[in-house]
């Protein structure tokens, strides 16, 4: 009996139990949460990425406003003073206008004198008119002066076509024409040869020496 329970002792000790074949469990654990971490972080990412191309990049702030390189200061004409060059072009443009606008204003009292001139040569071409008159009428008051009354029913004859005309002077204008061979009424005569001729009633007058004595 006894070497029965000693044979059934002998023999190898048994084996240690074998761990699991890869990492333990805790470690897939934290390799899933870390994945987990790393994809949401890249959907956030992408998310902001999107946001920043849809809205645009945020503009700096201004800077403050300083002198435009267009515009450069310029000193000003009165005091001294320094003013934008702008500001300078409007009071060249303002000086232009007063003295333009003077110009318009010497050139109105220049035309309103050449008027008042005209109007006086007008008024003096009336007068010459007016006087030319007198001076006509005066003479022809002179001729009828020195024409002499002609002898009872004298007459003559038109040597060649004639001219009357409207006072003893070549001057005078021609009232009508006296065919040659015409009959006329002698009604005056003046000492230096004029004749004034008609039937009843005087025509005008003609030179002598285109008339001849009626037969």
């Amino acid at each position: 009996m006894l070497i029965t329970r000693q044979s059934s002792f002998s023999g190898a000790p048994p084996r240690p139990a074998t761990p699991p074949a890869g990492p333990p469990p805790w470690r897939q654990q934290a390799r899933r949460l870390a994945a987990y971490g790393a994809a949401g972080l890249a959907c956030v990412t992408a998310g902001f990425l999107g946001v920043w191309v849809l809205v645009g990049r945020p503009s700096a702030p201004p800077r403050p406003a300083g002198p435009s390189p267009q515009a450069p200061v310029l000193a000003s004409r009165q005091g001294g003073a320094a003013m934008p060059a702008s500001e300078e072009r409007i009071d060249a443009l303002r000086g232009q206008v007063q003295v333009e606008t003077a110009l318009l204003a010497a050139l109105h009292d220049q035309a309103d004198q050449a008027r008042q001139e005209l109007a006086g040569l007008r008024q003096q071409l009336d007068d010459a008119r007016t006087e030319l008159t007198v001076v006509e009428r005066q003479r022809d008051t002179r001729h009828a002066a020195r024409a002499l009354a002609p002898a009872d029913g004298e007459h003559v004859v038109v040597r060649e076509v004639s001219n009357v005309r409207a006072n003893p002077n070549n001057a005078a204008p021609v009232l009508q024409t006296a065919p040659r061979g015409t009959l006329l009424k002698v009604h005056a005569r003046t000492r230096d040869g004029w004749v004034q001729v008609g039937d009843e009633v005087a025509w005008g007058w003609v030179w002598s020496g285109l008339l001849d004595p009626a037969p």
